[in-house]
């Protein structure tokens, strides 16, 4: 096994020889916050396997996966969040403040000369700005409810959420009412989680 002082030799050799490093699947094994914190990496990958959590436990990991990229960013990296299998969970990553992200709603495995295909192709299944899916709705409820960063960035406004209980029809629920007044805080979280549950298993 590697002492920890060649370790850091051997990284600062590869850092001044221009070597960008990546660290992989924070938040779980050995990608801890303490290797983040003090070696020198440029991009922090979040573990995939947090986002499986979304359907069980909606709430906590929206929070979980807030405060990884919030705390990547604070360190002055670039966070990429991986395992966006869907249109809500690209959304939600977007709305909690990731800017790239790795995943099959994104792209599927290809050989390299697919790749160009690939990128003229390519457009993105979410809309920054926009929130079409019940996943989205909670993290910006989240992130106005819980981040004063993310809202004081957020260019989302309440008309966004209003237009997707629309189309659910939750016009008349306790979350429409608290979206018009203008995120307030009320309790209205819970039920914003109850409705994303059964909406989530039963699309």
């Amino acid at each position: 096994m590697i002492d920890q002082q060649t370790q850091v030799e051997a990284i600062d050799r590869l850092v001044r020889l221009g070597v960008k490093l990546a660290m992989d699947d924070l938040g779980a094994g050995y990608s801890s916050l303490k290797r983040l914190s003090a070696l020198p990496f440029d991009v922090v990958k979040i573990d995939k396997d947090l986002l499986s959590e979304w359907r069980l436990s909606p709430l906590e990991t929206v929070g979980l996966i807030s405060t990884l990229i919030e705390t990547g960013q604070d360190l002055n990296r670039t966070v990429v969040v991986e395992g966006l299998a869907d249109v809500g969970m690209v959304e939600a990553a977007m709305v909690l403040g990731a800017t790239k992200g790795q995943g099959y709603a994104l792209a599927h495995p290809m050989p390299a000369d697919a790749v160009p295909d690939w990128i003229r192709q390519f457009r993105m299944p979410a809309v920054p700005g926009t929130i079409h899916t019940l996943l989205g709705a909670l993290a910006n409820h989240w992130a106005v409810m819980h981040s004063r960063r993310l809202a004081q960035t957020l260019s989302l406004d309440h008309a966004q959420t209003t237009l997707l209980f629309m189309e659910q029809g939750w016009q008349d629920t306790e979350a429409a009412a608290w979206t018009a007044h203008k995120f307030k805080r009320v309790r209205t979280l819970p039920m914003l989680r109850t409705s994303f549950c059964n909406g989530l298993w039963h699309a």
